[in-house]
């Protein structure tokens, strides 16, 4: 009976990540108000020149697989491609690679490359058809559109357990592609024995004891790794590879107990161990950079409608009345008459004045000085103390007042007075201090808002 191609457990776990990715992603997009498309778009833009410097390195670099260059390799692609029913030939190349015996498959703007080592063909000399492994795992990687649904499933991959399982179970599925691509399956064994010995130990490897080391993967480290690790120990994919090739179930250690359990709180890892911290880590920023802007402008909306509503209360307090036109006024009660009235004539000028005539006026107020405060700052930062006058920083405080604002006045120890004569806080003044660092150096921290005639709330929103 013909090995199923695919790894059983695949497919399962595709569609719980599958399951899981697309609401994550609907919430991210809801969440983000739609803005996590311009983040995709840039995430995008950065693979494309990534990607695209890399294709052109190895077009540049490695030897083009054609029916005239190197035409054994060709065929043993195309013939390899038929048996797993790949209508179209990806393009292949020949890349040098320092040693490292490897084969790799990638994708760019819809076309399909795979890429041999020369390291890896030149270790096979001796046994050509070994080769063909390594050309039907990646073309499994193909075939099976792994590098298709990954964008798909990376805002879930780096869950943990799950997400390095399912990097497994693609392995195992492309072992078997490279299976069946071999005529012989003692050709798949040795292709597999050259990753772990090389090309010439791989000669005299036993592969039953190697595949017997697969034992010692039951003990808390190795289990803890593999399971936060992409790959399977190369022992067990050897045994695997062995065993399907015998038309027999490979059996494989339990795993510790407590691996399991360690594992559980570490990300996926593309690497035996803490990679995964690095996917994490990434995923959360991103996270931030789309929800943290909402949730602040969320608190910003939530904040005005607080303050309004505290000032409508306070201004309603002082003046006897509800602010709302459509609401019916409110009357003192009874024996309260003397107290109100002193209230009125007290906040007689708030009366005439909306809040968002206070709000514009202070804002007028900061505008104007913006500039001392910048000039005062460079000085004391120049000069580790305050200048005696607003000459000594260049900035003459008559050119600063205007419109509404009567005056602007410097004390030469950190406070700036403005004093309104017209408009929604005429006859009232604010100050801006200068707050300096709590170690008693001179340090400016930032400038506060301190009024005794001015509404606290409005200060406290307006004039931070």
């Amino acid at each position: 009976m013909p090995t199923p191609l695919v790894y059983p457990k695949e497919k399962t776990l595709f569609t719980i990540l599958a399951v899981l990715a697309v609401p994550v992603w609907l919430l991210i997009l809801f969440a983000s108000q739609g803005y996590a498309l311009v983040y995709v778009l840039g995430f995008f833009l950065l693979y494309l020149f990534v990607q695209s410097g890399f294709i052109s390195y190895i077009k540049g670099t490695a030897v083009r697989i054609t029916p005239e260059q190197f035409p054994d390799l060709h065929a043993r692609i195309a013939a390899c491609a038929d048996k797993i029913d790949m209508p179209t030939l990806p393009e292949a190349y020949l890349l040098r690679s320092d040693g490292v015996f490897n084969a790799f498959a990638t994708k760019f703007l819809g076309r399909n490359y795979i890429a041999l080592y020369a390291e890896l063909v030149d270790a096979l000399v001796e046994r050509p058809e070994a080769l063909n492994f390594y050309i039907g795992h990646e073309l499994g990687h193909l075939q099976r559109k792994h590098l298709v649904y990954g964008p798909l499933l990376s805002v879930v991959a780096w869950l943990p357990l799950i997400g390095p399982a399912y990097s497994r179970a693609r392995e195992y599925t492309c072992d078997r592609y490279g299976l069946a691509c071999c005529a012989n399956p003692a050709d798949a064994v040795h292709a597999v024995a050259v990753l772990a010995a090389g090309g010439k130990h791989a000669q005299s490897l036993d592969a039953g004891l190697y595949a017997g080391q697969r034992a010692s993967s039951s003990g808390f480290w190795m289990s803890f790794h593999e399971l936060v690790g992409d790959y399977p120990w190369l022992t067990k994919r050897l045994h695997a590879v062995h065993e399907l090739g015998q038309f027999r179930e490979p059996s494989m250690p339990r795993r510790h107990p407590l691996a399991w359990a360690l594992a559980l709180w570490v990300p996926r890892s593309g690497m035996p161990a803490g990679g995964g911290f690095l996917i994490a880590i990434a995923m959360i920023g991103v996270v931030a950079a789309i929800a943290i802007p909402q949730f602040k402008a969320y608190q910003l909306k939530a904040s005005e409608a607080s303050q309004a509503s505290a000032l409508r209360s306070l201004m309603e307090q002082q003046e006897g009345v509800t602010l709302d036109p459509n609401a019916e006024a409110a009357l003192p009660a009874e024996g309260e008459a003397d107290e109100m009235e002193a209230v009125e004539a007290e906040a007689a000028p708030a009366a005439n004045s909306s809040a968002s005539d206070m709000q514009q006026a202070i804002q007028a107020g900061l505008q104007a000085t913006a500039p001392l405060e910048s000039a005062l700052g460079l000085y004391l930062l120049t000069n580790q103390g305050w200048p005696q006058s607003t000459a000594d920083v260049g900035v003459d405080t008559r050119d600063l007042a205007h419109g509404d604002i009567d005056s602007i006045e410097w004390d030469g120890k950190g406070s700036i007075s403005v004093s309104f004569q017209g408009g929604a806080l005429a006859g009232r003044t604010f100050k801006r201090s200068a707050s300096l660092a709590e170690d008693g150096s001179a340090q400016l921290k930032g400038w506060r808002c301190e009024s005794d005639s001015i509404p606290p709330q409005l200060l406290a929103r307006y004039c931070a």
